[in-house]
């Protein structure tokens, strides 16, 4: 049985495919889908405070619960009340997707491949995850179990593919593999569709996110157009969806963040921290201490996580070899962005720093020293901007989220060294790191008989969405977002 008060509704999701990319493409008539979409509907960018991470915006945009609550805004995360790191899974972030009120009802729900979830238990209908998201270690899953075989026969098996920069001759040979895993991403929809009506599908395509990391360094020769290749292959395999959907269907496109310049940053973040006194180490009292501290953050990062796998109750610690005694703050290991975390008294297990104004003083020494870091050899700063997560989320001193975030600033080139006027922070790499990382916008585009045709309607938080689509389903939701406002079609319409 389906519902048939309210018109069906898609969403499909590309994974990091960059919002000026495709809206430039859409406009030059190279992805006729979202173009028309577009022309039909409503656009606008997801932007503002929960675009603080990448890692966040999904979760937040499917459950509307805010990062600052659920924590998801890195795959290791500092636990709360610790100096240890815990690399989540689904079930440990508390942002319930809307479409979990529809369990053990009538409503026939399809998902695939949604990041950052697990299928749940007492959905009506078909649920994949991890068959052909953005490239991952984790095993495909699927409700009920016996589906995984079943695609598999009709539609064939996953294809892997990851996002790492080896070269061109390497790049070559992928990129008709992630073509052909858009095309078998759209077969494998189309298939579970056809085998009964469904009132809600929400599948991503994590190929515009792996093609976006791989192929955006090419401007010219065979791989220059990799990344509009696979936008195209997307576009089509959404105009085949669309298409198997009935007319009276609500189509909605999202993308969760673009594709930037940008190098990794760990170990600067840490060499911040120490060299201008935030963080204090004490001296490794072993030979093979002294080597494990000297380890680079990428030789680091990736035995902990290997580490991890081998036993998943384990839980690393920030540092070893810190003197929390006499740390007022310190990074928390991420790549690409900079995240501070004060060591405040009554939040951190042996915190110096007290609540009030001790705590808001050295908040702004911290961002004033940030924001005198240089290039040195084009003199230009080093970061872009640092958000104060206490003052943008309006909450309090934060939990679960670092206290600063720090924005690098975008460049095509790795700087090996970066000045204050106090010290010299220096990067330790291993081999060729990848030159790219996510801007901090994305892109909803929607059509169809409930949306309004507005055209561009501004910018929007990811927690707009959530109520918008379950007053699309037909459900009660909280207070009007301003996201209904824009895209839903008046009843006077």
């Amino acid at each position: 049985m389906t519902r048939s008060k309210q018109p069906p509704l898609a969403i499909i999701g590309l994974d990091a495919a960059d919002p000026d990319l495709l809206l430039s493409w859409a406009r030059a008539g190279l992805l006729p889908t979202l173009a028309s979409i577009i022309e039909r509907g409503t656009v606008g960018r997801l932007a503002g405070p929960e675009m603080i991470s990448v890692h966040g915006v999904w979760p937040s945009f499917f459950s509307g619960v805010s990062v600052h609550r659920h924590g998801f805004y890195l795959r290791r995360v500092l636990i709360p009340g610790t100096y240890r790191l815990q690399t989540l899974r689904p079930r440990d972030i508390e942002a319930e997707s809307f479409w979990s009120r529809f369990q053990g009802r009538d409503i026939r729900v399809l998902t695939v491949d949604i990041p950052v979830t697990d299928p749940l238990p007492r959905l009506n209908g078909p649920q994949l995850v991890h068959w052909g998201d953005h490239p991952t270690s984790s095993p495909p899953a699927a409700r009920p179990a016996r589906l995984l075989e079943e695609v598999g026969r009709a539609v064939g098996k996953p294809i892997r593919t990851d996002e790492r920069q080896i070269g061109r001759w390497m790049d070559r040979r992928i990129l008709p593999r992630i073509l052909r895993r858009v095309e078998r991403k759209g077969a494998l929809c189309r298939y579970l569709m056809s085998k009964e009506p469904v009132d809600l599908m929400v599948v991503v395509f994590g190929d515009a996110h792996a093609a976006g990391h791989r192929f955006r360094r090419y401007r010219e020769g065979d791989l220059g157009q990799a990344v509009q290749r696979t936008y195209q292959a997307i576009d089509e395999e959404i105009r085949r969806l669309v298409a198997a959907f009935p007319r009276t269907a609500n189509v909605f496109v999202v993308t969760d963040s673009g594709i930037s310049d940008g190098y990794p940053v760990r170990d600067l973040m840490e060499s911040f921290c120490r060299r201008l006194g935030y963080q204090t180490m004490r001296e490794p009292s072993t030979p093979l201490g002294k080597a494990l501290a000297s380890v680079p953050a990428a030789v680091a990062d990736r035995v902990g996580y290997v580490l991890e796998r081998l036993n998943p109750d384990r839980r690393d610690r920030i540092g070893d070899w810190v003197d929390w005694s006499r740390t007022a703050a310190f990074a928390v290991p991420a790549h690409y962005t900079g995240y501070v975390r004060v060591n405040l008294a009554g939040r951190e297990p042996m915190g110096v720093v007290r609540p009030g104004s001790e705590y808001e003083t050295l908040l702004d020494r911290l961002e004033a020293d940030f924001l005198q870091l240089k290039d040195p050899e084009t003199g230009s700063p080093a970061i872009d901007h640092v958000t104060r997560t206490a003052r943008v989320f309006d909450d309090g001193i934060p939990t679960r989220l670092p206290d600063l975030v720090v924005d690098w600033r975008s460049s095509s080139r790795m700087a090996r060294r970066i000045v204050h006027p106090d010290a010299v922070l220096e990067r330790k790499t291993v081999g060729n790191p990848r030159g790219n990382y996510h801007s901090a916008t994305g892109l909803v585009a929607a059509a169809g008989p409930s949306i309004e045709r507005r055209g561009y309607a501004g910018d929007f938080s990811p927690l707009d969405f959530a109520p918008l689509f379950l007053a699309l389903m037909g459900e009660p939701t909280g207070p009007r977002a301003p996201a209904m406002s824009a895209f839903l079609r008046s009843q006077a319409d």
